[in-house]
């Protein structure tokens, strides 16, 4: 699975950046990227894909909804393993701007030795 995703993103290497935040073709922004390494990632896998939500970013654009890194670090299939303070302030926002009802679990942010066993996988 991983390696059909980096194979895609790879693909992508050289495209433009959609800096309006679209669905334009043959350019991409940040988390678009992520969700097409997903998407690649879990083709033919029969796994469902992780739950990314998606945000309106702005008034003029509310029928076009985008992932947001936010929808990524608030997603219940993701973990953040590690965060500088910065980092940190920003998901803690992020739980509070995009999450209704109950907070989302979070796991201990691991050890160095565990962090570096996930990097590994």
């Amino acid at each position: 699975m991983r390696e059909r995703g980096l194979a895609r993103v790879n693909e992508l290497v050289g495209k433009g950046y959609d800096y309006d935040l679209g669905l334009k073709i043959d350019t991409y922004y940040c988390s678009e990227l992520a969700l097409e390494l997903l998407k690649s990632g879990y083709q033919g896998s029969n796994k469902a894909l992780p739950w990314v939500g998606t945000t309106a970013i702005s008034k003029l654009t509310l029928n076009a909804y985008v992932a947001t890194p936010q929808n990524f670090a608030v997603s219940p299939d993701f973990v953040v393993t590690a965060a500088n303070s910065v980092g940190a302030k920003a998901l803690e926002k992020a739980v509070a701007t995009h999450v209704v009802g109950a907070k989302p679990p979070r796991a201990p942010t691991p050890s160095a030795d565990e962090l570096a066993a996930l990097l590994r996988r």
